[in-house]
């Protein structure tokens, strides 16, 4: 890890020759193919599957929901401003490059929401 967090490709280099030259590359996953099956015991299964840690809640839904608002909020202001007849052409660049940042980056966001 160390290796790889300092970015200097002979570092990494030296630390795969060493992993290799000492057999840890060929311990590395060995026993990621081996799938243990749930014990046939209902109480051993039910603690088992009890001392599992919780799955993160996950909300896209909202999230999107909340990210699209903003845009709505941005883009408004940036029309209104738009329209402002003392800084029509300044305000008018600003709402074009912001505009095309939010077409560019939330495009297909926006069109899935």
């Amino acid at each position: 890890d160390a290796a790889a967090n300092s970015e200097d490709a002979a570092a990494m280099e030296e630390s795969l020759k060493l992993a290799r030259k000492n057999g840890v590359l060929g311990r590395y996953a060995a026993e990621m193919d081996v799938l243990n099956s749930l014990p046939g015991d209902a109480r051993r299964r039910q603690a088992l599957l009890g001392a599992l840690p919780a799955l993160p809640s996950d909300n896209r839904e909202s999230e999107a929901a909340a990210a699209v608002s903003f845009l709505a909020v941005v883009v408004g202001s940036l029309l209104l401003r738009l329209f402002d007849p003392e800084n029509g052409a300044a305000n008018g660049a600003l709402f074009t490059v912001t505009l095309g940042f939010v077409v560019d980056n939330f495009g297909s966001l926006i069109l899935t929401a």
